[in-house]
């Protein structure tokens, strides 16, 4: 399909071996003369990034090794993960495009909250402007109220229940995901309504020293009209509150 569309692509299909099953794998080493030799493995060892379901299973390496008894299976996770993690500048690129297209999620939830609004919407607002500059999220945390101490999968994703509505006085929290040519960047986005803890303003005050980045950290007032904003809206990280995602500087990244 991606040749079909004109996409560049770096893996020609005739070279693409799938063998979901111990005897693909044993026949398709065969094939290449390697059933006497040292085959490297991903995804064994406990060092970063690990992996809870790792590319080569116990069963399927057993199931292998009993039908090559010369193979000998190493793990090469380090060098892998040392050779992979130096992006380039092309990637860094695509980093860059991602976190913006995550501000501008950012963004768009400090302007639906208000109070009245229930947590939905503004997890909402955050998704459709995600789809609307094209990237994906493979998801979002949020969580509002008076002192919330974790957040997480909105509760009403799980649960039979109604979204919560937000009220003068919350603090609504959330961790944005946004994913754009397999990079994803985080923000933590903080949004108080009306008046809220004494304490919350001065980790405000704090965050909003130049050593620290908050991507969003603002207030939406509950007071005359629908929460019209009445304290200052900083600076987001990477860009400006205003601005769109910046444009895409890399060939692969132009329309």
């Amino acid at each position: 399909m991606a040749r079909a569309r004109g996409d560049a692509v770096w893996i020609r299909p005739e070279n693409m071996l799938v063998a979901g099953h111990a005897y693909g794998v044993a026949e398709a080493l065969r094939a290449h003369g390697l059933d006497r030799s040292a085959i490297g493995v991903l995804g064994l060892e406990a060092c970063p990034p690990s992996h809870s379901d790792p590319p080569m299973p116990y069963t399927l390496w057993s199931s292998v090794l009993q039908q090559l008894p010369q193979l000998t299976f190493k793990s090469v996770e380090r060098g892998f993960v040392t050779r992979t993690l130096p992006q380039s500048a092309e990637e860094l690129a695509v980093v860059g495009h991602a976190a913006a297209v995550g501000e501008a999620m950012a963004r768009a939830m400090l302007r639906a909250v208000r109070p009245g609004v229930s947590e939905a919407s503004v997890f909402a607002a955050g998704m459709a402007e995600c789809l609307r500059h094209g990237a994906m999220t493979p998801g979002m945390s949020i969580a509002s109220g008076r002192e919330p101490v974790s957040y997480g999968p909105p509760a009403w994703s799980y649960r039979p229940q109604r979204p919560r509505v937000i009220e003068d006085g919350d603090l609504v929290l959330a961790e944005i995901s946004c994913s754009y040519g397999m990079r994803e960047t985080r923000q933590r986005v903080a949004v108080a309504v009306g008046g809220i803890h004494p304490e919350l303003e001065a980790a405000a005050r704090t965050a909003r020293t130049p050593s620290c980045t908050p991507s969003i950290l603002a207030r939406r007032s509950a007071g005359p009209g629908p929460g019209s904003p009445r304290c200052r809206r900083p600076r987001a990280t990477g860009c400006s509150p205003s601005s769109p995602p910046s444009a895409p500087i890399c060939p692969s990244l132009r329309e």
